[in-house]
This record gives structure tokens, C-alpha cells and sequence, in this order.
């Protein structure tokens, strides 16, 4: 079959075994996303840009229990540091690269700095007694 022709999905092929793709959840995430984006651009309608952040919360919290308990019922035990190295080899590369984009961006980020108030905190020079 032509490689192009097959239907699979690439977000159904991940490395737990068992736990199946749920397009709901990303439909959650992007709704929580939407929700942060909207209150960081000011707009008046959505006022709750927590309510976003909420979101993720209980998703993480309910994707990581799914895979804890999936770890527990498979081998009668949870190896934490096992699960803590393979979220850290997820997350960390991105993590890194937008720190490092961060520090490399030329001006910040936020609306409320500009030429006439620097965002920077002017402290008096130093004085030697």
C-alpha cells in the first residue's frame, strides 16, 4: 500500500502501549490554550485566563494517574524515578529551547513596558566607604 494512501493517525502511535489516543483531551487543551491566549491579549471577554490553566492541571493530573495506574496494573508497582526520567526526556528539551529563546529575545514580552518606562529596576550605583 502507498504510504500516502494509509488513514493511521501518528498522534495513536506513542510508546505506552495500551493507552489509546483521546481526541477529547485535545480538544480540552486546545479550549484551555484559547482561554490563556484570549486573557494575556486583553480581551474584556475573557477575564479568566486561569480558568485555562486550570484545565491543564486536571488534564496532567488525570494523564499522569492513567499512566501510573496502567504502570501499576501491568507490573504490580510504580517505578517514580523511571516516570519522572520520561517525563523529563519529554519536557525538557522544549523547556530548553524556550528559555534559551527567551533570554536571546531582544525586547520583552510584556505590554506594560515601553521607551518612556523600562521594565529594568534602576538601583542607585553602589556606594564604596
Amino acid at each position: 500500500m502507498d504510504a500516502s494512501l494509509r488513514t493511521d493517525d501518528s498522534r495513536a502511535q506513542h510508546a505506552v502501549p495500551g493507552l489509546r489516543y483521546r481526541p477529547e483531551v485535545d480538544g480540552l487543551r486546545a479550549i484551555a490554550v484559547i482561554f490563556v491566549i484570549l486573557f494575556h491579549a486583553g480581551f474584556p471577554l475573557a477575564p479568566g485566563g486561569f480558568i485555562g490553566v486550570d484545565v491543564f492541571f486536571v488534564i496532567s493530573g488525570f494523564l499522569i494517574m492513567s499512566l501510573l495506574a496502567q504502570e501499576l496494573q501491568e507490573t504490580g508497582t510504580i517505578r517514580l524515578v523511571g516516570f519522572w526520567a520520561r517525563r523529563a526526556r519529554r519536557i525538557l528539551p522544549a523547556a530548553i529551547l524556550v528559555l534559551f529563546a527567551s533570554l536571546a529575545s531582544p525586547r520583552p514580552c510584556s505590554n506594560r513596558c515601553s521607551a518612556s518606562s523600562p521594565c529594568a529596576i534602576s538601583l542607585p550605583p553602589p556606594s564604596i566607604s
